[in-house]
């Protein structure tokens, strides 16, 4: 790795950084841990489609959480920076790989594996993040 190459890095970092905020990560631990709470109290009777509520919530949740806190959130010139963009692929993937959350569940007669599957699935979001965080 030269100096011009980390040089860029370090400034493609700085971009990020000052173009994201905490709030993907605030909203992602409310909700999984709503939906913690929720399969404690509820047990058996938890429905099938949560899981997949709890994984499909944090995005709306942190653009509200931007907008009352008047954070610069996800905005369209933050798009230019590749770091996000490679942050929002990881977001599609994630969306690919869902549908075979419930495919390998019913393969296994096993409905702990749909909500691990989808969990292990939207942490695979927050790998981009990792590398462009602080």
């Amino acid at each position: 790795m030269t100096a011009t190459s980390r040089e860029k890095l370090a400034d493609l970092r700085r971009d990020y950084l000052a173009s994201c905020t905490a709030s993907m990560p605030i909203s992602g631990l409310i909700c999984w841990a709503a939906l913690s709470v929720t399969a404690m109290i509820m047990e058996a009777q938890l429905p099938y489609f949560t899981p997949f509520v709890a994984a499909a919530l944090p995005l709306p949740l942190a653009l509200f959480i931007d907008r009352i806190t008047e954070a610069p959130g996800l905005r369209r010139d933050a798009s230019n920076t590749p770091i996000t963009r490679l942050f929002m692929q990881f977001i599609t993937v994630t969306g690919l790989l869902i549908p075979f959350a419930p495919l390998a569940a019913i393969e296994a007669r096993d409905p702990v594996l749909l909500m691990l599957r989808i969990a292990i699935f939207s942490g695979l979001v927050w790998v981009p993040h990792g590398w462009g965080g602080r």
